[in-house]
């Protein structure tokens, strides 16, 4: 049961770091409370991987989401969610 809401609470981390990347292509209001929330969470997670996106030479933001989010996917096949 604890697994399984770990894994539901890693699933809505993971859209909410899709929604940010979308957000940063369509130019979101950041006011917005909508927007304000899904920062909030996808923020965090963004900022662990950010040290390792800046080693490679493709965009910043587009890499350190794509590998929190590919991290998480990781964590959550792990747990078996």
């Amino acid at each position: 049961m604890l697994l399984t809401l770990v894994a539901l609470a890693l699933r809505i981390v993971q859209g909410c770091l899709f929604a940010s990347l979308l957000m940063t292509w369509f130019h979101a209001d950041p006011k917005h409370p909508a927007v304000e929330a899904v920062r909030a969470i996808a923020e965090p997670f963004i900022a662990l991987a950010r040290p390792i996106a800046r080693k490679l030479p493709v965009p910043l933001e587009w890499t350190a989401t794509t590998i929190a989010y590919l991290s998480i996917d990781i964590l959550r096949r792990l747990i078996g969610g």
